[in-house]
């Protein structure tokens, strides 16, 4: 074979290759974004119902809000890194190019075949679209970094996680430095934005959706929020404003007990002392179960149980943050509008129930503030009370909350000494039941 034959034959043979690994990686493009986001599609309309019945008109409705995905998702560039290349990348999840309209989203291992890795590659999705929906980027470019974090990373971070899970389905959160006599953990998810999706919620649950629109559109204007809460509350915000950016800066413990004791009994009292029919206590109540159990910071002393070798935390926040006055507030409201007389309408017992509904961690192990697994771990419930049945057996005193995705326990509560969770998506996933609650008999109500 002459020699210039066999160099055309290797440049053609290059050029073949060079064709099908384009091909190969145009259709696995293809396939991999339109599987991430039909899935992500698929999770808003099965979950928005549960934070839109939280937040009610506060927020968009589910169609408006899949309708402003769609859009979004028209006017971006997709691109999918697949997990093995992302730390070539440095890509955690996934990011947004605004000036080129690229999304780059990490691609898990094949996710259209594992369930698991698809939702969250969905989830990412959806964080990153919202970025990508034009307001998000309007921001100044010499807007405080703080309050660009707070509104842009802490309001995608909301959207994502609470648009897409009926769980909660991150339990880590940031440990704010304290003085070394309780240990605090404030959020529910990464590190990285746990405070940040802590402040967004606060002002979201004190405005609303279209108001902290406005703010990013203005490119900043705080003016715009502490009016929207002066209007609602009747009081002065620059004070809370302050706060929030204060506590966002020091990262120090004290200043969110601050926070969120001045939100709790300054503004968000004010909501439930204005409550005057059975829907808005029912909204509140699973409002407020969302806050305390995601945000309201939870604080932890050292028992004296503990030794060199285990270290036990007592939940004390009540110790440093006033949430009995709201508690007990709400408490009069949910028994004035007989929200739980379905399973007793005995005041004790439905404080009991009530309670329970409420109930954190009340101890953890060893050097982190984690749910001891074996105990309570508040993740495995369901926020929203509408996705739930309640089963209460008085005579044993005993509350089980069942999750209607699996018509299964999910929780239970005896007599107020022992309570357990079980994470039933696990079960359901990996074919794992040997350790599920075991159903009891009693009165059932559903919301």
């Amino acid at each position: 074979m002459k020699k210039s034959k066999k160099i055309l034959l290797v440049f053609v043979s290059l050029v073949g290759i060079l064709a099908l690994l384009f091909i190969g990686v145009v259709l696995y493009e293809v396939i991999e974004v339109k599987t991430i986001y039909n899935n992500a599609l698929e999770l808003v309309d099965k979950n928005y119902d549960n934070i839109y019945s939280v937040y009610g008109d506060k927020i968009p409705e589910k169609e408006e809000f899949i309708d402003n995905l769609k859009k979004t998702y028209k006017t971006v560039h997709p691109f999918v890194i697949p997990a093995a290349f992302t730390d070539h990348f440095d890509i955690s999840g996934g990011s947004f190019t605004y000036a080129n309209r690229v999304l780059l989203v990490t691609s898990g291992d094949f996710p259209f075949t594992r369930k698991s890795s698809l939702d969250e590659c969905s989830r990412f999705f959806i964080h990153e679209l919202i970025h990508a929906d034009g307001h998000e980027n309007l921001l100044s470019s010499n807007l405080m970094f703080l309050t660009d974090n707070i509104f842009v990373e802490g309001g995608a971070a909301f959207w994502e996680k609470y648009t897409s899970s009926v769980n909660f389905y991150d339990d880590a959160a940031s440990l704010p430095k304290t003085d070394g006599s309780y240990y605090m953990e404030v959020g529910p998810t990464d590190f990285t934005y746990c405070s940040y999706l802590f402040q967004y919620t606060f002002f979201l649950t004190l405005t609303d959706c279209e108001t902290l629109r406005r703010y990013n559109e203005s490119g900043g204007n705080e003016n715009i929020i502490i009016n929207k809460i002066k209007e609602n509350y009747g009081i002065d915000a620059n004070d809370y404003w302050n706060m929030a950016i204060e506590s966002e800066s020091k990262g120090i413990a004290g200043y969110y007990i601050k926070q969120t004791d001045y939100f709790l009994n300054t503004f968000l009292i004010k909501d439930v002392e204005k409550i005057s029919d059975s829907e808005e206590a029912f909204r509140m109540l699973n409002l407020y179960r969302l806050l305390k159990a995601q945000f309201i910071p939870r604080c932890y002393k050292t028992s004296e149980n503990s030794t060199d070798d285990y270290i036990e935390k007592i939940y004390s926040t009540g110790d440093y943050i006033d949430i009995q006055t709201i508690e007990n507030a709400l408490f009069d409201k949910i028994r004035q509008y007989g929200i739980l007389n379905g399973l007793s309408t005995d005041i004790d017992e439905q404080r009991y129930i009530y309670d329970c509904l409420l109930k954190v961690p009340d101890k953890v192990d060893n050097y982190t503030v984690e749910p001891n697994e074996y105990h309570f771990n508040i993740y495995d419930i369901p926020f929203n009370l509408n996705s739930v049945e309640l089963v209460f057996n008085s005579a044993e005193m005993t509350l089980q909350i069942i999750d209607k995705t699996y018509e299964k326990p999910c929780a239970q509560f005896i007599n107020g000494k022992y309570c357990n969770t079980c994470d039933l998506l696990y079960a359901e996933r990996y074919n794992i039941y040997d350790d599920l609650i075991e159903p009891i008999e009693g009165k059932r109500i559903a919301f």
